[in-house]
């Protein structure tokens, strides 16, 4: 099957945006990041985070969401970064759905190298921040399997890259 699609998924410093911008110059192909998006959203608003956008914008997840199955139904290629799609088991012909994992020691060792933090802080930081969003994406689309790796085409694990 010939692939015009690409959408990266996954937790936090587990390598999506590397392969991303990677897959990019490879390809050269027009490409999508959430955090990108979401980095620029709270840059022009002048907001401090992501909580202070959930209340600015409380249907953000959803003009996303949007946005991501207007990018996948097009016929356009496109390489699409996000932690997870809550829609992943919809059919998008075309569509490579990539899972990238990493052990959490390893997560947390990245992130303290990226945040420029020891790994101590960031265990907990990082483990918080995520059990939160993921708390909020299960009540966002009701259900918790979102990143198992049945919904994908294509599972990573980054643990050793």
């Amino acid at each position: 099957m010939q692939y015009t699609k690409i959408i990266l998924s996954g937790k936090r410093a587990c390598g999506k945006t590397t392969l991303f911008w990677d897959l990019q110059k490879l390809l050269n192909w027009p490409t999508f990041s959430v955090s990108l998006f979401l980095r620029d959203y709270i840059h022009r608003f002048n907001l401090r985070d992501m909580d202070e956008v959930l209340l600015k914008s409380p249907d953000i997840s959803h003009d996303i969401d949007t946005r991501v199955e207007q990018l996948l139904s097009s016929p356009h290629n496109v390489i699409i970064d996000t932690r997870l799609y809550g829609y992943i088991d919809r059919p998008f012909p075309g569509t490579l759905k990539v899972l990238l994992t990493a052990r959490d020691d390893i997560r947390v060792k990245r992130a303290a190298f990226r945040e420029n933090t020891k790994p101590e802080v960031q265990q907990n930081r990082l483990i918080k921040k995520e059990n939160e969003w993921l708390a909020r994406m299960v009540g966002l689309y009701g259900r918790s399997d979102l990143l198992d790796p049945i919904h994908y085409d294509l599972v990573i694990d980054t643990s050793d890259m």
